[in-house]
């Protein structure tokens, strides 16, 4: 529906739009101003498709999911745009579409389009962000979905609630739990290396 594929590069998210104007974009894609839709996409398509790849694992599978969300973005743009929080509202949407994905299909890593690489990285970082790949692969999706809206793309945890269907105090302690886990194997000394000399 849209071209290419969104390009899932958490390193250096792009600047959004604020509630306020996403809302006015519904209003208009409610009304039938289809450029609207352009305009939610271009906004959108970047943090929704890291998020879908991030709870699934599976490039394809994202793509589809992001796509879904914006047939039914574009039919409930009315809805979303009366919404406190349209942009939540819009990730709850995908959300569902997560849910429904994975009771069809389990989910699959590792994730290696959401290596979260500088631009110009040295080695060293090329290793380090690899390893952080891994850990975050290895959380629980709940774990995962929280610390991406919240590290990456830095939605409150009102915002991570309401996108994700849970209690206010169910967001913060999945992202407590998730940071908690990630900075614990972070600190793990790497293991050694079986040379298989004996000394």
């Amino acid at each position: 529906m849209f071209g290419r594929r969104p390009q899932a590069d958490p390193a250096t998210p792009p600047a959004t739009l604020g509630d306020d104007a996403l809302s006015a974009l519904c209003s208009q894609l409610a009304l039938g101003d289809i450029s609207a839709l352009d305009g939610l996409y271009r906004d959108l398509a970047r943090e929704l498709y890291a998020f879908a790849l991030w709870s699934c694992g599976r490039p394809d599978q994202a793509e589809d999911l992001v796509q879904e969300t914006f047939v039914r973005l574009t039919r409930s743009a009315d809805r979303v745009a009366k919404a406190r929080r349209p942009k939540a509202y819009i990730f709850k949407l995908l959300h569902r579409l997560v849910i429904d994905a994975a009771r069809r299909s389990p989910n699959e890593t590792p994730m290696d389009e959401l290596l979260l690489i500088p631009v110009g990285a040295e080695q060293e970082q090329l290793t380090h962000a690899r390893q952080v790949t891994a850990f975050v692969s290895a959380l629980p999706v709940a774990q995962r979905q929280a610390l991406l809206l919240r590290e990456i793309m830095g939605m409150s945890f009102r915002e991570i609630a309401d996108a994700t269907g849970v209690t206010l105090f169910t967001a913060a302690s999945r992202h407590r739990l998730g940071l908690k886990t990630l900075r614990r194997r972070l600190a793990e000394p790497p293991p050694t290396r079986d040379t298989g000399v004996e000394s």
